[in-house]
């Protein structure tokens, strides 16, 4: 029987070097992954000679673009804003060290743009460094990314009939 390394592989300890609230990362991270899914349920799939399922994030902006556009839902229009005034950074190698390029989104972001930037979001939290290992210069910007990926994602949801119908279904298991 394996025994558990107190602080290596404890959830509590892991989410305590974050520096947001586990409830907001561990939602975040249930309707990405759901939402994920219902894009290659619906089709939304990237030709690779591998084989490998992976979403067609940029094929989906394509089909949802106009209704994306069209949209006044203010939260949508908050959240959009926030990730062009702050947009998630892109981990990098910089002669062989780990660092930070910005990637700026246009004055009228398209969907590839704001897409692309709910999922460096994703990528920052899950396989970048977004964990405390110093002072955090801006502890409430890694919320606020969160919370604003989590509005489009919800509202991309509502944009798409397939992918809102495989969503439904998903949660609903």
């Amino acid at each position: 029987m394996m025994t558990r390394r107190t602080g290596h592989s404890d959830p509590n300890v892991l989410y305590e070097r974050l520096s947001v609230e586990r409830d907001l990362v561990t939602g975040f991270s249930v309707l990405f992954s759901y939402f994920e899914y219902a894009l290659k349920r619906c089709g939304f799939l990237k030709d690779l000679p591998s084989g490998v399922a992976m979403a067609d994030w940029a094929e989906f902006g394509k089909e949802i673009r106009r209704n994306l556009a069209a949209s006044r839902a203010e939260a949508l229009i908050k959240a959009v804003e926030y990730l062009r005034r702050n947009p998630p950074s892109l981990q990098i190698v910089t002669t062989g060290a780990l660092d930070w390029q910005t990637v700026p989104m246009g004055t009228d972001p398209s969907p590839a743009e704001i897409l692309g930037a709910v999922c460096r979001v994703r990528n920052n939290l899950f396989h970048g460094g977004k964990f405390a290992s110093g002072p955090i210069a801006e502890p409430g910007r890694d919320r606020r990314l969160i919370e604003s990926c989590t509005v489009i994602l919800e509202e991309c949801i509502l944009l798409h009939p397939c992918v809102r119908e495989c969503f439904d279904s998903l949660s609903q298991h």
